[in-house]
């Protein structure tokens, strides 16, 4: 009896260690909804019936006869990239474009199971549910991290595994890894071009456009890199974000704040910090707010009943004199954003001044292997540590059955 309750107690606790071990390895990467992006000054939004609608430049110049680029989108893909690419909402990468032949549109499947894309100029990333990011696009500043730089029209190529954001800029790319830690590859401003991931910081839990980086505790970062101290450090700009898009970002409670000084004109009240210079810290907009992207001369926002309103950014309406317009709503129902921020439990939240030494020359980084693909960094310790425990308990249940026996 004491043979068969030990047996019992041994299997309970194996058993319990292995669905540990595998719900965090096997950790999912929620799928987003970004219903708006501005790029340049072309606008792109989703309607609530799943229709991709595109105004500004190239294109209708108003919302009132926006084109419908696609049908049954889930996500638009934010970035500079200069073709348009959109998640559909079977979770599907498309990339749009004109049909030469027909001048109708129509798009390209790229890559399936995708839950979040990002784009720079002329590349793209593209993150799977389960954790593996993958890229395409060129490469003549190792944005795509491969290793190389080349000028090559890349289609999609696995780069790593393990990862939960991502964000890229014009020439450069961001990953944040299941364990906080955030890597950066391709050519940041005019500095030296670096064709590997590299870690430059930790703690971290979410990425945002504009160079922005959450750490543990929602404080919101701006990213930047020092050139005299040959580091990356992270200013701490607000606490309690949800989200940011460049000058914007929200907080837990709804609250829309403006970050620098061409703020938008919001449909409740003028300007609140008009006087400002900007150096003040960020100045509260208005509130119930669930989601924003920004441009030059407008911004984009969802509120929490729905609506969604078009606003002038403070830089336009500065240089044209006879700008007369206000705010305009462009739709009642919006589809409705996933933003979703999943707190990590880490004993290190730093959120500033990660030293970092940055490759001076092409080359790999010690913790990057010859493949561009990260090595030790894909899983979390206590990952590794619960598969050591479920081994031992393994070898454990297996003596105590000999010894019965």
């Amino acid at each position: 009896m004491k043979a068969f309750s030990r047996r019992c107690i041994c299997s309970y606790i194996l058993s319990v260690l292995l669905i540990l071990a595998t719900t965090i390895a096997v950790k999912a990467v929620e799928p987003e909804c970004l219903p708006a992006s501005i790029y340049g000054y072309s606008y792109y939004v989703i309607q609530k019936n799943g229709d991709l609608v595109h105004w500004g430049d190239y294109a209708p110049p108003t919302y009132q006869a926006a084109e419908i680029l696609m049908k049954n989108v889930a996500s638009i893909v934010p970035g500079g990239m200069r073709s348009t690419l959109a998640i559909d909402q079977d979770r599907n990468l498309r990339s749009i474009y004109t049909s030469p032949t027909t001048d109708s549109l129509d798009s390209d499947l790229l890559l399936e199971d995708i839950a979040i894309a990002r784009c720079g100029l002329n590349h793209y990333l593209a993150l799977q549910e389960d954790g593996t990011l993958y890229v395409g696009g060129k490469n003549e500043t190792g944005q795509m991290g491969i290793g190389e730089t080349d000028t090559l029209d890349h289609n999609p190529t696995k780069l790593m595994s393990g990862v939960i954001s991502i964000t890229a800029n014009d020439n450069c790319s961001y990953a944040l890894l299941d364990d906080g830690t955030l890597l950066f590859w391709g050519q940041y401003a005019n500095h030296s071009v670096c064709p590997f991931p590299v870690a430059i910081g930790s703690g971290f839990t979410k990425l945002f456009s504009g160079e922005y980086v959450l750490t543990a505790n929602h404080t919101l970062c701006k990213i930047k890199y020092e050139e005299k101290s040959n580091k990356f450090t992270f200013t701490p700009v607000m606490e309690n974000a949800m989200y940011a898009s460049d000058n914007l970002a929200i907080q837990n409670d709804g609250s829309l704040w403006g970050l620098d000084n061409n703020i938008p004109l919001v449909p409740t009240t003028d300007f609140q910090s008009s006087e400002s210079d900007g150096t003040q810290g960020p100045a509260l907009l208005m509130k119930n707010v669930s989601f924003v992207t920004t441009g030059p001369f407008y911004s984009i926002a969802i509120m929490k009943d729905e609506s969604m309103w078009l606003l002038p950014n403070r830089d336009l309406i500065a240089a044209d004199n006879e700008y007369t317009k206000g705010p305009q709503k462009l739709m009642d129902h919006a589809p409705l954003p996933q933003i979703p921020i999943e707190p990590m439990n880490r004993q290190d939240d730093r959120a500033a001044d990660f030293p970092a030494g940055f490759p001076n020359q092409a080359g790999t980084s010690s913790e990057i292997t010859e493949s561009g693909e990260t090595d030790q960094l894909n899983f979390s310790g206590k990952t590794a540590a619960l598969f050591a425990a479920a081994a031992i308990a393994c070898i454990m249940l297996v003596r105590i059955r000999k010894k019965v026996s």
